[in-house]
């Protein structure tokens, strides 16, 4: 026998691990990864246990953020749900308890992110195991979520194509192209670290980046919205990058969420964010500033609580074409922040 080892992930893994920013223990279900105000969806969270024996009765917990590369704004999707996470057969087998929770989001909710909203699920034992030298297990605060076992995020946004480009001038995004397309996310710091990050943001290359493409298609989400498009993944023209003229200060008991009563409308938020237009994304960025490639990672220094609105533009070469973009937010000594996985569908060609 063994003691309880409870995570979320679809297969067994240990604190620390890679960076995980679409976590398929959080199903969102053929609904997709997209949410509509007033349209009441299921979501489904499966903690697994590699141990062989139950855990004591745990905790899990489902949380929302507007898009960004840190859970430092949240309100909660339904209320706690509790139970006990069986045991596994010690080899192949680990126990899954899987829970459902309703959410229903309102305007207040998808007003500033057009329904693309981050999801945080997390889960703790409400006392020890009563195994000999076994200990209670939960998640790790102010470990990233993204990389604790106990904990996991599904940041995982498909950016639908733009539609036909305006026929005024003065459209385009500074140093951007009229056919792009853009994504806005916060550039945050739940943990408040000192000193500088940096946003490294870089487009997967079906060549060199098969493996990982797999791996994205494999969540039955994605494959949904994806295969309705009968398109390809490719590399862009170029991925440019900007900060926006966004920012908010959280008030310190928020950097790092520790009650589950947090308010809608109690907090400060930034107030575009997800898909924006060209024109939109042009107005945003910073007086003076202009988009830029990302061959080198984008330096930030956040104050502790700040979130910063930041800019992915995606600048199509082909039709009918899928750009996978990454966005890895790193502190000092290369430490995980968090991170987002970007979608961009290019037009269809209609002659």
């Amino acid at each position: 026998m063994s003691c309880p080892d409870i995570y979320i992930n679809p297969t067994y893994w240990t604190t620390p691990h890679a960076g995980e920013y679409g976590n398929t223990a959080i199903d969102v279900g053929a609904g997709g990864i997209t949410f509509t105000t007033g349209v009441a969806r299921t979501i489904q969270v499966t903690v697994r246990n590699h141990g062989t024996d139950d855990s004591p009765n745990s905790r899990l917990q489902l949380y929302w953020a507007d898009p960004g590369t840190s859970f430092t704004l949240m309100g909660q999707v339904d209320v706690d749900k509790f139970g006990i996470v069986p045991g596994g057969d010690g080899v192949a087998t680990d126990g899954p308890f899987t829970e459902n929770f309703s959410f229903n989001p309102s305007a207040a909710i998808t007003w500033p992110n057009g329904g693309h909203v981050c999801l945080l699920a997390r889960v703790q034992n409400e006392s020890p195991p009563t195994g000999v030298g076994c200990v209670a297990q939960g998640y790790t605060t102010p470990a990233t979520a993204a990389t604790d076992a106990r904990s996991a995020v599904r940041n995982i946004f498909v950016v639908a194509p733009p539609p036909p480009p305006p026929k005024s001038k003065g459209m385009t995004p500074a140093g951007g192209d009229e056919k792009g397309m853009n994504f806005a996310f916060a550039a945050s710091d739940a943990h408040a670290n000192r000193g500088e990050t940096r946003l490294e943001v870089r487009a997967l290359d079906p060549r060199k980046d098969r493996e990982r493409l797999r791996e994205l298609i494999a969540d039955p989400a994605v494959f949904d919205a994806l295969s309705k498009r009968q398109a390809k993944f490719a590399t862009p023209a170029a991925v440019l990058f900007g900060e926006g003229t966004e920012r908010v200060l959280l008030p310190r008991p928020q950097i790092v969420l520790k009650r589950k009563d947090a308010l809608i409308g109690q907090l400060p938020r930034i107030g575009r964010l997800g898909p924006l237009s060209n024109a939109t994304a042009a107005r945003l960025l910073q007086d003076g500033t202009k988009l830029a490639e990302t061959k080198r990672p984008a330096s930030m220094k956040l104050a502790p609580g700040e979130m910063r609105q930041a800019i992915v533009h995606v600048i199509p070469k082909g039709e009918n074409e899928i750009y996978a973009v990454t966005v890895e937010h790193k502190g000092q000594k290369d430490r995980t922040i968090g991170g987002l996985i970007l979608l961009f569908v290019s037009p269809p060609a209609f002659f």
